[in-house]
């Protein structure tokens, strides 16, 4: 799943922040061999912004891999100790932006699909 999120910085300044989940058992790479011989294909991560303008952050990103609930035995660490990951099934990104309008991001991969969300500031 994808999830948009904001946050006010200073002077019309937003955080915007995208959470993407994996709560699918297998992992986005299904398998650890398939990830080691880079028989997956890489995850994407775009945001549009209506209205906003951009001042920090790739509009256009690939994303790693997200384990699945069966590997869920990873402990919860702190976002800043994992690579904005909070456990190994999330993965968050993070943009500044100025004004108000419309953010629309779209996370897509072959194994995944495609997830929308938008989020109004």
């Amino acid at each position: 799943s994808l999830s948009l999120r904001s946050e006010p910085v200073e002077g019309g300044v937003h955080r915007v922040t995208a959470t993407m989940r994996n709560d699918g058992f297998l992992p986005t790479y299904i398998t650890a061999h398939a990830k080691a011989r880079q028989l997956v294909r890489d995850l994407h991560l775009d945001i549009e912004f209506d209205g906003l303008t951009l001042i920090d952050g790739k509009a256009h990103d690939r994303v790693d891999h997200l384990d699945g609930l069966a590997n869920h035995s990873i402990p919860p660490y702190p976002a800043h100790m994992n690579h904005g990951r909070t456990r190994g099934n999330l993965l968050e990104r993070h943009w500044l932006v100025r004004g108000s309008g419309v953010a629309k991001a779209t996370w897509r991969g072959d194994r995944i699909g495609r997830h929308e969300a938008t989020l109004e500031i």
